[in-house]
């Protein structure tokens, strides 16, 4: 049992470890009984994913997703849910918001990638991932801030585009 507790968490390592930090980010607390907690939920997050996963996952290629990414993902999200809710308070109270539904090529190919930005669009405030296959993504966007298509890729996922891009397009 203790071995196999191993085995998953060596396997889930940077998951585990980010779900730790985050579950004391989110308690805004350090202290050990939030570490035991966090742990409690990084081994309940290993757990689901080798349930879902199994052993054929994309995951297992360590060069996609590697701590200092994900860490800094998380910073890209949260700075970009915070602009994104005061732009969105500001257009309902001074604007008429104008609800549109963009399209935009993106230069991810990795489908994890893929499906964190597009759930990042989604979490951020006035705009919601409507499809997002190999070749475009649709967004539907509250009120957008340009009329120019080759903006919308650089305007929506810009910050998110430019953790996971490794050539630094």
């Amino acid at each position: 049992m203790i071995n196999k507790i191993i085995k998953l968490i060596s396997k889930y390592n940077q998951i585990f470890l980010i779900a730790i930090v985050l579950w004391c980010i989110l308690n805004e607390s350090i202290s050990i009984s939030s570490i035991i907690q966090g742990i409690i939920v990084g081994l309940i997050t290993a757990l689901s994913l080798n349930r879902l996963l199994g052993d054929n996952n994309h995951y297992a290629n360590k060069e996609n997703f590697s701590f200092l990414t994900m860490l800094r993902y998380y910073f890209v999200l949260l700075i970009a849910i915070y602009k994104a809710t005061f732009r969105v308070i500001k257009i309902i109270i001074f604007d008429n918001p104008t609800p549109q539904i963009v399209r935009y090529r993106s230069n991810i190919k990795n489908p994890w990638e893929r499906s964190l930005i597009a759930n990042s669009i989604t979490l951020t405030p006035g705009t919601v991932t409507i499809n997002d296959n190999l070749t475009e993504v649709t967004v539907l966007w509250l009120k957008p801030t340009t009329t120019d298509i080759c903006q919308y890729r650089k305007t929506i996922q810009g910050d998110f585009e430019k953790v996971f891009d490794k050539e630094g397009n």
